[in-house]
């Protein structure tokens, strides 16, 4: 394939929908008004492009070639790029991953390839610059890129990382829930959490850490219930704050839910409507992902009425709620919709007649399971409970990496592991001993 000949392919957008650029100089090389990338970028800088993509948007996004670069190794950019992507999946947006090329003549070409490898066994790779590249072997001509709606990017945007120490919130700056979080906004937020804790609104197990995530946003959409604010928890004005300071604790303050696995849905887990081993699998997944509910959305609610839609109807339902609350995370395995979409597509569902019920949620992920986490090798016990495990964490955050102990997307909206390593690898163990 000739460089002149790579085309992107045409995405059909909603009404709604706008196209944004994240990345580095591939990136770049896109064009597009809602350009963020810049030449150089490293993963880093990507991440707080990710960060001013607005909620819903289709992302076309490049990174992890300068990381390379700098000596990261292919473990860190991949586990950097599944955080980026996460983050704006979080926010509801579909995220369209370009993957750079070995490139001609680079210091660094050796190292490519590795990363490159470890890249796309952690995400899905939606294009692959190898042998589109010009002669420099850097830069890719993106030329079919359509669709974009015709308005200026975001402001203030940088060219390269910040360097030195971080700017200070200006006086009476407003807070919003995360990621990234900007180290000079800990300290305020902290201070907010803080006095949440105070008034009786939990801040979740994780208290005070100056990271305004799901468990301080339910904290906040408590607070902001009983005091009659009828905006958004997703942020704190200065206004809000003052509130805040001055207010007193009330008798019965709302509860927020967020001291318990899966939030109001308390920690009794429902058991799968799959039986045998393939259940228990199940069952250990959704214990710390919904504790167990197939009626359960983001953050930690209950909507029975997602188990009567069909998945056109849901595929909706996921989308206006992903504009509310920040994700669309749905049923008992938690799917957010871009995720549900691409298994469901790949199964041959009839969008229009299949409903999420209990015994569709249970199908969708037995398939996913044995696609995309080898549990036929497992259960044939050609794959080691440490792979496999490994596997599990790459795609629900509540289970443990256990070559860390913690959730592969830690730092990714407060995601935490809602199990320990050692008890999961004890009931896969259990799981096929039984």
């Amino acid at each position: 394939m000739r460089y002149s000949d790579f085309k992107i392919v045409e995405t059909k957008l909603t009404e709604q929908q706008q196209v944004f650029v994240i990345g580095d100089s591939h990136a770049r090389a896109m064009g597009g008004n809602n350009n963020l990338a810049s030449d150089g970028a490293a993963l880093r800088a990507i991440a707080s492009q990710a960060q001013r993509v607005p909620q819903g948007s289709l992302v076309y996004m490049t990174g992890g070639h300068n990381d390379v670069a700098a000596g990261a190794t292919p473990q860190q950019i991949a586990g950097q790029v599944r955080s980026i992507i996460s983050s704006l999946e979080q926010k509801d947006c579909e995220v369209r991953y370009v993957l750079f090329p070995e490139g001609e003549g680079n210091t660094n070409q050796e190292n490519m390839a590795p990363a490159r490898e470890a890249i796309s066994r952690s995400v899905s790779v939606a294009q692959d610059l190898d042998g589109c590249s010009l002669s420099d072997g850097i830069h890719c001509v993106m030329s079919a890129y359509r669709g974009i709606v015709d308005q200026p990017a975001p402001a203030d945007q940088t060219d390269s990382e910040p360097e030195g120490e971080p700017e200070q919130p200006a006086e009476g700056q407003t807070l919003n829930s995360g990621p990234p979080y900007p180290p000079a906004l800990y300290e305020p937020v902290a201070r907010m959490q803080s006095k949440l804790q105070e008034l009786g609104y939990s801040v979740g197990s994780t208290g005070v850490d100056g990271k305004y995530g799901p468990r301080t946003t339910a904290a906040v959409r408590a607070f902001k219930q009983d005091n009659d604010i009828n905006t958004s928890p997703l942020t704190m004005s200065p206004e809000e704050l003052q509130t805040l300071a001055s207010a007193e604790p009330v008798e019965n303050p709302t509860p927020t839910g967020a001291d318990q696995i899966g939030g109001e849905l308390g920690q009794i887990a429902q058991d799968s409507v799959t039986q045998g081993k393939v259940g228990a699998v199940l069952d250990l997944i959704a214990g710390p992902e919904s504790a167990g509910r197939y009626d359960a959305v983001y953050p930690g609610r209950r909507r029975p009425e997602i188990l009567d839609m069909t998945l056109s109807e849901l595929i909706e339902d996921m989308r206006e709620r992903g504009r509310r609350s920040g994700s669309s995370a749905s049923g008992r395995y938690q799917y957010i919709r871009t995720t549900l979409q691409e298994i469901a597509r790949s199964m041959g569902l009839d969008f229009d007649t299949t409903k999420f019920t209990p015994e569709v949620q249970d199908q969708i992920a037995v398939y996913h399971l044995r696609l995309s986490h080898g549990l036929d090798n497992w259960l044939a016990g050609r794959m080691s409970n440490q792979d496999f495990l490994t596997r599990l964490s790459r795609t629900w955050a509540g289970i443990p990496d256990p070559s860390t102990g913690r959730s592969f997307y830690a730092g990714v909206l407060d995601n935490s592991a809602g199990i320990r390593a050692s008890t999961a690898l004890q009931q896969l163990d259990d799981i096929q001993t039984a």
